[in-house]
C-alpha cells in the first residue's frame, strides 16, 4: 500500500510488465484501488498513465481526475477506479511491455492499495447521476441496529 501525503507533487511508476498473452486479444481495463481521504487544495489532480511499447509502436493512455471529479470521491473510502486501456493492434515478435504509473499534483491525502487488469468484453458501465440517489442502508432497512447505520 502506498500512502500519499500532503506533498505538492508525487510520481510513482510501477516496473515494466513483460509480454503477457492475455493482453493481445481484447480491449481491457486497468483497475486502481484508491482511497481519497482529504483534498487540501482546489488545484489538485490525479493522472493515471499506462505506457505500452513494442518494437515498432508505443501507446500512452492517460486518464485525469481533476478537482471536480476528486471531490466526489473524497471520504468514500476504498473504491476501485477503472478505465479502458488500448491494445496494441499487431504484436508479432519481439519485445513488448506495459508500465502503469500515477502522478498526483496538488495537496491531497490519499492511499493506493493495488492495481489489477481485467478483460472488458461484456462489461457495462453503471452510472449514478448523483450519489444522493442511493439511499443509506438504515432508510432501506429501518430495522438495522444503530451501530451499523453509518
Amino acid at each position: 500500500m502506498i500512502q500519499i501525503g500532503k506533498n505538492k507533487a508525487f510520481n510513482f511508476s510501477l516496473p515494466r510488465l513483460p509480454k503477457l498473452l492475455q493482453f493481445f486479444t481484447t480491449w481491457r481495463c486497468i483497475i486502481w484501488k484508491i482511497n481519497v481521504k482529504k483534498i487540501l487544495s482546489k488545484d489538485c489532480s490525479i493522472k493515471f498513465i499506462v505506457n505500452q511499447e513494442t518494437d515498432s509502436e508505443s501507446i500512452r493512455n492517460v486518464h485525469i481526475l481533476k478537482f471536480q471529479d476528486l471531490s466526489k470521491l473524497e471520504g468514500l473510502g476504498w473504491i476501485e477506479y477503472s478505465f479502458k486501456i488500448s491494445k496494441i493492434p499487431e504484436i508479432n515478435t519481439g519485445k513488448w511491455w506495459l508500465q502503469p504509473s500515477i502522478e498526483v499534483n496538488g495537496f491531497i491525502n490519499m492511499q493506493i492499495d493495488y492495481i489489477r487488469f481485467m478483460y472488458d468484453n461484456y462489461r457495462k458501465e453503471i452510472y449514478f447521476p448523483k450519489m444522493g440517489h442511493l439511499l443509506p442502508i438504515h432508510k432501506i432497512r429501518p430495522n438495522v441496529p444503530e451501530a451499523f447505520k453509518d
